[in-house]
């Protein structure tokens, strides 16, 4: 008789070790930021499924317009600029996104090569206007849960 009862106790003890559905699922976390003395805007998002992270990384080089005589005169400079960071497929220049804590510990890091990967956005005279990167990367659930904000943090020269 004691078997009978110790096969249902065991089986409610094992059940309740499963784990619970992750807090931060389908969290979304988000960061404009303007870097590199303002020649770049970043917009980044971050969206947490289980222990995958996908971001959405934009990058928009910063274009500059003057009122000069009467015109409009644009300063592409920091879009040639920007292109001249990405020419070299080799090359690792790259943006890092950084999932920090409310006290600022790094809990997560994912380095985006801008070299490769990307798209390239036009704007109306087929020129390049901005460029976006996406992707994954693992994260551990149980340590980012508790991600606050995005850092970014660049190698460009």
């Amino acid at each position: 008789m004691k078997k009978l009862y110790l096969l249902p106790l065991i089986t409610i003890l094992l059940s309740g070790c499963e784990p619970a559905p992750l807090k931060i699922d389908h969290k979304t976390l988000k960061r404009d930021v303007s870097i590199y003395s303002g020649r770049l805007d970043v917009d980044v998002k971050v969206k947490f499924m289980g222990s995958q992270a996908l971001y959405n990384l934009h990058l928009k080089p910063v274009i500059t317009s003057n009122l000069k005589d009467g015109k409009t005169e644009v300063d592409k400079s920091n879009l040639t600029w920007f292109e001249e960071q990405i020419k070299d497929y080799d090359s690792y220049k790259a943006v890092f996104i950084q999932l920090k804590d409310v006290d600022g510990f790094k809990l997560a890091e994912e380095e985006v090569r801008v070299s490769e990967g990307g798209v390239r956005i036009l704007d109306s005279d087929s020129e390049a206007e901005s460029y976006i990167y996406e992707g994954t990367f693992s994260v551990d659930p149980e340590i980012v849960q508790f991600a606050s904000y995005i850092e970014i943090v660049w190698n460009l020269k």
